[in-house]
């Protein structure tokens, strides 16, 4: 008897956590390479944001990057100049409204970043 309640146990243990290790955990991921001062719209729509890090490996001139909504009127999540190395702009278990979007725009001379997102 036993046996019968820990076998299905087992089994919804493991197609939860192997899963989610596989990417099957409803969240979108994506990322890009910047080089240009080009808007970068990763999501055109309402998001919950879980995680956005930016990678620097050249910083150009006054590049001032910002995270922000596609609101009309949109909030802003994080601003800077450029700075080499990793910034961690967001990293939350429980996600964050992205209201219409997300947009991430540049000024300044443009130099070498990496950008990587998840949400859902």
């Amino acid at each position: 008897m036993k046996r019968l309640i820990v076998i299905p146990l087992l089994i919804a243990f493991l197609i939860v956590h192997v899963g989610s290790l596989l990417g099957a955990d409803g969240n979108t991921r994506t990322g890009t390479h910047q080089t240009t001062n080009t808007t970068w719209t990763p999501v055109a729509s309402t998001c919950n944001t879980y995680v956005l890090i930016m990678n620097v490996s050249a910083i150009g001139t006054s590049w001032i990057i910002t995270v922000k909504t596609k609101e009309s009127t949109p909030r802003i999540l994080w601003t800077g100049t450029a700075a080499l190395g990793t910034v961690y702009i967001l990293t939350s278990p429980t996600g964050i409204e992205m209201t219409s979007g997300i947009d991430v725009t540049f000024s300044g001379t443009a130099g070498v970043a990496d950008f990587f997102l998840v949400y859902k």
